[in-house]
């Protein structure tokens, strides 16, 4: 088992004069903090993903990848979460590799976001 805690400046200083010592450094994938980070250890990423909020198409891709390869995260978490709780009741795409699957009446997709009735099921995902 790895000891993994939250980086904030305040665990940098007591690592620096090793009052602590942990195994991970866990991070959101904000370059402000993973920077520093990695000068004083192993730094997991924990991305901020929330399924189920239909904001899956707006992820930083590119972002994702660099972070992955810069820290040598291994796995991407996951947040899931009730769209309701974001103030979208029923905007939800279900997906399937490739192509959305089920579109609420209410929902859009990349493709076709004023004419969700007529998608053509063709949006890539994830966005590349």
């Amino acid at each position: 088992m790895k000891l993994a805690v939250n980086y904030s400046t305040a665990l940098h200083k007591l690592i620096e004069t090793e009052k602590v010592k942990v195994d991970l450094l866990k991070c959101p994938e904000w370059d402000g903090l993973v920077r520093p980070a990695l000068t004083i250890g192993q730094v997991y990423i924990h991305f901020e993903i929330a399924l189920g909020t239909n904001k899956v198409q707006h992820l930083n891709f590119d972002l994702i990848r660099r972070m992955l390869k810069l820290t040598g995260t291994k796995f991407i978490n996951t947040h899931l979460s009730n769209a309701a709780q974001h103030g979208s009741q029923s905007k939800r795409t279900f997906w399937q590799i490739g192509k959305p699957i089920w579109h609420s009446s209410e929902s859009n997709c990349l493709r076709c976001p004023s004419l969700p009735k007529t998608c053509p099921g063709t949006a890539p995902f994830p966005p590349s």
